[in-house]
């Protein structure tokens, strides 16, 4: 299996996260635009426009922020890879961080909550058809600084890792978090991270995967497949601020009732035979968000359907 290693890089990371990336294949977005010095292919905003063409005016929506990770992606779908694993500027990663995400990937996952999971049987009605489904994305989790919501944190004494080992199936909805995530390479045109943006009050930061990672699970099962969730885990270097991430994750909060009904809204009916048609189905149906809190994603979603059709 081939995998490459994508992350965006706004600032010069620590010399432990490089040593980690050593000797493996690793792609940067220079988000700092030739700010940094790293030992890795990188391409600042010259080499995007040279390589995006009449796109690029477009894509620069997404730069400054985590959102441009979409970059990377489409490198990796255009460049063949099977796998892609997004990768923060600011998590090392362990010694066995791809194969893990691979082994993970080749895996199959069932459908249905299996009662008798840890004897490795199924109970009598588990449907046949539910017991080998295709994993297409694996979130790996972190220690040092857990991935909570900043209300939740304030004020509490936060763990600093998880009591897990191994690989768990997602059965339902997973908060898809962006900062350790291997996926196969058919699903990237279906993985989207949205730019930050304002809506009259509401200004919507740290929401690019959340939302983003909804939309692509809704189409993960639409194409039948699996998301899982575990190991690896990498070590989340820097600290958080947990009144700062709380006032950034009020738009979020506040509207995710309502966007997950939206979406589930719009993905009824629609049937494809690959996750690219299936996105470019929902995209083609989101002008329902003009007029709301919403309607600055439709020029995102759009963008993100054109560039792979490019």
């Amino acid at each position: 299996m081939k995998t490459l290693i994508i992350s965006p890089v706004h600032k010069q990371p620590t010399q432990e996260w490089v040593e980690a990336l050593k000797g493996k294949d690793v792609f940067i977005i220079d988000d700092s635009n030739g700010k940094i010095d790293i030992p890795f292919e990188s391409h600042d905003y010259a080499t995007q426009k040279k390589e995006l063409g009449k796109l690029y005016g477009e894509f620069t929506m997404f730069h400054k922020d985590a959102a441009c990770k979409i970059y990377g992606l489409w490198q990796a779908y255009k460049r063949g890879y099977d796998n892609a694993i997004v990768l923060d500027s600011d998590c090392v990663i362990p010694d066995d961080f791809i194969d893990t995400h691979e082994k993970a990937l080749r895996t199959k996952a069932h459908g249905w909550t299996n009662p008798l999971e840890s004897i490795g049987w199924f109970p009598r009605g588990y449907p046949y058809s539910e017991r080998k489904k295709e994993v297409v994305a694996n979130m790996g989790l972190w220690k040092n600084n857990l991935d909570i919501n900043g209300k939740d944190r304030i004020g509490k004494d936060v763990p600093k890792k998880i009591d897990i080992n191994g690989t768990y199936i997602a059965h339902n909805e997973i908060p898809l978090c962006g900062m350790n995530l291997a996926i196969k390479r058919d699903a990237i045109p279906a993985l989207l991270f949205l730019p930050s943006y304002e809506w009259k009050w509401l200004d919507f930061k740290r929401y690019d995967d959340i939302f983003g990672g909804y939309i692509f699970e809704q189409i993960v099962k639409k194409m039948n497949g699996m998301i899982t969730y575990g190991d690896p885990i990498v070590f989340h270097e820097d600290p958080v601020y947990p009144e700062q991430d709380a006032k950034e994750e009020e738009a979020m909060i506040f509207m995710e009732d309502t966007f997950y009904r939206a979406i589930d809204d719009l993905m009824a009916g629609i049937k494809g035979d690959t996750h690219k048609d299936i996105f470019a189905q929902f995209a083609n149906r989101t002008d329902i968000f003009e007029g709301s809190a919403f309607e600055p994603m439709i020029k995102f979603i759009k963008f993100f359907k054109k560039l792979y059709e490019k």
